[in-house]
């Protein structure tokens, strides 16, 4: 969605480059200048919602992770010490964060 909007930036930008001359000449420039600014809102628009829902995402996702380590957290916690070796319980916990 975002690239879909913005090509027509590209395009109108390097048409108005290389037609300069013939949209000063047509005293065109506040059509063109107005034409910009309404593709590049258009841009804006998409583009911020779609940072926007990046970020809900990523604060769900963390969320999720945060409950699921909090959960395997306690479960080996509360495992009695002759059922898993420590050692092994702190390798499982660390790996756990480091591929987070």
């Amino acid at each position: 969605m975002i690239g879909t909007r913005k090509a027509p930036i590209l395009h109108h930008f390097s048409e108005s480059i290389s037609g300069a001359a013939t949209i000063r000449c047509f005293n065109q420039e506040e059509n063109f200048f107005v034409k910009n600014l309404s593709l590049i809102d258009d841009y804006s628009c998409i583009a911020f919602h779609n940072s926007a829902t990046m970020e809900w995402l990523s604060v769900r996702i963390n969320f999720l992770f945060n409950v699921s380590f909090f959960i395997v957290l306690i479960i080996l916690v509360t495992l009695p010490s002759s059922s898993i070796d420590p050692s092994k319980l702190l390798l499982c916990l660390f790996l756990f964060i480091c591929f987070r």
